[in-house]
């Protein structure tokens, strides 16, 4: 937070926060690793959503902070098939393995966050199903200005 109050924060995170705030979407493009997303993109969010850049210090949290009014959206690929991952299913429902990225990540530092746009299991796709899962990708940032909005239930 000192970095941020004394505009001493490192070139290159001080470029990517200019980013964030300029642009009106934010895509994370990952595959799911380990429930989760893969420890190089969780160490760039450490170090670029800066507290007292993006939240505390002059800005507060979720819609008082920075990057209020943004959007914000996971482009995830699994490793295992739709029938994999829900209710009682092998891996669980998969809105659980997002919410610490969806609310304690995005939503906490401002971002409007949007249904994720998941692929699953591409690697065990013929060349066939991989093109028509990229025409669907397609598809869905054609239509990303309609894309439901993730809601969050505060705990009690």
């Amino acid at each position: 937070m000192a970095a941020a109050n004394a505009g001493a924060l490192a070139p290159e995170v001080r470029a990517d926060l200019d980013a964030l705030f300029d642009a009106d979407l934010l895509v994370l493009s990952f595959p799911l690793w380990w429930f989760s997303l893969p420890a190089i993109l969780k160490g760039w969010i450490d170090r670029v959503f800066v507290m007292g850049a993006v939240f505390g210090g002059d800005h507060g949290l979720f819609d008082q902070a920075a990057l209020a009014g943004h959007k914000a959206v996971l482009l995830i690929t699994t490793g295992g098939s739709s029938d994999s991952f829900g209710e009682g299913s092998r891996f669980g429902v998969l809105d659980t393995h997002l919410f610490h990225i969806h609310f304690g990540m995005l939503r906490f530092v401002g971002y409007e966050v949007l249904e994720p746009i998941v692929t699953y299991g591409p690697a065990h796709l013929d060349a066939d199903n991989r093109k028509a899962a990229l025409s669907a990708i397609h598809d869905e940032f054609e239509q990303i200005a309609t894309r439901s909005l993730l809601s969050f239930t505060s705990p009690a």
